[in-house]
C-alpha cells in the first residue's frame, strides 16, 4: 500500500462505520442489545482506524491538503456546503462519543441513551459525508484544465523529456522547461517524476502550498524555502494503473512570491492501448427487430492473448464469442430477447493477459427509446 490508497481506505473505513451503525441502530430498537454493544464496539474501533489513517495522510504529506479543483464552481460550492459541517461535527463527535461511550460501561442507560440522541444522528453524518467528501475530491471531479508552467527531470530508463523554456525569467522563481512527455508501457503502475524549481531573486522564495489536480499525483517537495540561488526539488508519482490513451495531470505549486503565486505542472503521459474494441457500446432502438450485433476484439500487441471468458449479467440478452483469430482477434456477437423496453447492460470479458490491470475488459449494450439516438 502506498501513501496515494489512504483516501480510498479512509473512505471505505467510514462506509464500514456507517453500516455498523445503521445495524446497531436497528439492533437496539428491536432489543438486541448484545448485538447493539458489538455492532457499536466495531464502529468505534473502525473510525479509530480512520482516524489514524487521516493523520498518517496528511503527515506524509506534511500538511498538505487536497483542494477541491476550480473548474467546476457548482460542484465546489456544494462540496464545501458538505465539508465545512463535516469537519465541524467531526470535531464535536469524538467528545460526543466519549461522553457517550462512558455511561453505557458504566452501565447509567439512561444518561447513555439522552446522550446517543445527539452522538448518532452526528456521528451518522460525519461518516456518510465524509464518503461523498471523497468521492467528490478524487473520483466525480478530477480537474482536466490545461496548465502551462512546469518542468522535469530524467531518471532510470524513462525516455526522453521534451521540455520549452519558461517564457517569463524576471521573477525570482525559474523552471527550466514547461513539459514533460513520457511514452509509458501497458505493464507500468507508476511513474516518478521529478521537476527543478529554482529562485533567481534576492529574496527568500516559500513554497506555500503543492496540490493536484485529481488523485493521480501524489507530490512532495524537499525543501519549504528557497534562499537567493537555491532550487528545490519537487517529486511527484503519477499512478498509471487506470490511464489508457494520453492523459494530462497536473500539479499546483503555490509560493510567497507576488508576481507567481501559483505555477501549474505538467505530466502529459501516452500509454498505448494491449486492446480495440469497435464498438465499445452497442444500440438498439426500442421497437426494432431485435438483431445480433458484432463487437471486434483486437490484441494490438505481437504476443497473443486469449479471451477466457465473456458474460454479461443481464437476463435480457445474450452473448457468445466467436473465435476469428486465435490470439488476436475476437468477435462478440450480442443479441438483446426483446427490444420493447429500454435497456443498459455491460459484458466482461476476461483474459488471460499476464498483466493484471489490463485482464479484465468491458463492452457495452442498450436499448434505447426513439429519438435518443445521437
Amino acid at each position: 500500500m502506498t501513501i496515494q490508497d489512504l483516501p480510498a481506505l479512509n473512505a471505505s473505513l467510514n462506509a464500514l462505520c456507517t453500516v455498523f451503525l445503521l445495524a446497531g441502530f436497528v439492533c437496539i430498537k428491536t432489543g438486541r442489545k448484545k448485538a447493539h454493544v458489538i455492532l457499536m464496539i466495531l464502529a468505534l474501533l473502525t473510525s479509530v482506524a480512520f482516524f489514524v489513517g487521516y493523520i498518517s495522510y496528511h503527515a506524509a504529506r506534511g500538511g498538505e491538503v487536497t483542494v477541491f479543483p476550480k473548474e467546476f464552481p457548482v460542484a465546489r460550492l456544494i462540496y464545501l456546503g458538505i465539508l465545512i459541517p463535516h469537519s465541524i461535527l467531526a470535531a464535536l463527535n469524538v467528545p460526543l462519543v466519549v461522553l457517550t461511550v462512558v455511561p453505557a460501561i458504566r452501565q447509567r442507560f439512561d444518561r447513555h441513551r439522552k446522550l446517543a440522541k445527539w452522538t448518532f444522528p452526528i456521528w451518522m453524518y460525519v461518516s456518510v459525508t465524509g464518503v461523498l467528501v471523497y468521492m467528490m475530491l478524487y473520483q466525480w471531479f478530477p480537474s482536466e484544465v490545461k496548465a502551462r508552467v512546469a518542468v522535469t527531470g530524467e531518471s532510470g530508463n524513462r525516455e526522453k523529456v521534451i521540455g520549452v523554456e519558461s517564457p517569463d525569467k524576471s521573477g525570482v522563481v525559474e523552471f527550466d522547461s514547461n513539459i514533460f512527455e513520457y511514452h509509458a508501457k501497458p505493464e507500468e503502475d507508476v511513474l516518478q517524476v521529478s521537476f527543478v524549481m529554482r529562485n533567481r531573486g534576492e529574496g527568500v522564495v516559500k513554497i506555500t502550498g503543492l496540490e493536484t489536480s485529481c488523485s493521480c499525483l501524489d507530490v512532495r517537495s524537499d525543501k519549504k524555502e528557497l534562499a537567493p540561488g537555491e532550487q528545490a526539488l519537487i517529486e511527484a508519482d503519477f499512478s498509471l494503473s487506470k490511464l489508457a490513451g494520453t492523459a494530462e495531470k497536473f500539479v499546483y505549486v503555490k509560493t510567497n512570491s507576488p508576481a507567481f503565486e501559483e505555477h501549474r505542472l505538467s505530466v502529459k503521459v501516452t500509454i498505448d492501448p494491449l486492446f480495440e474494441i469497435e464498438p465499445t457500446m452497442l444500440d438498439w432502438v426500442e421497437g426494432e427487430q431485435p438483431k445480433e450485433k458484432r463487437i471486434k476484439f483486437r490484441v494490438l500487441r505481437e504476443k497473443p492473448v486469449n479471451i477466457v471468458s465473456v458474460t454479461t449479467r443481464s437476463e435480457k440478452a445474450s452473448v457468445h464469442l466467436e473465435i476469428v483469430e486465435p490470439g488476436k482477434v475476437y468477435d462478440l456477437l450480442v443479441k438483446p430477447v426483446s427490444t420493447e423496453d429500454t435497456l443498459l447492460g455491460m459484458i466482461r470479458i476476461v483474459t488471460d493477459c499476464e498483466i493484471e490491470k489490463h485482464r479484465n475488459q468491458l463492452a457495452y449494450f442498450s436499448v434505447k427509446r426513439a429519438g435518443d439516438e445521437e
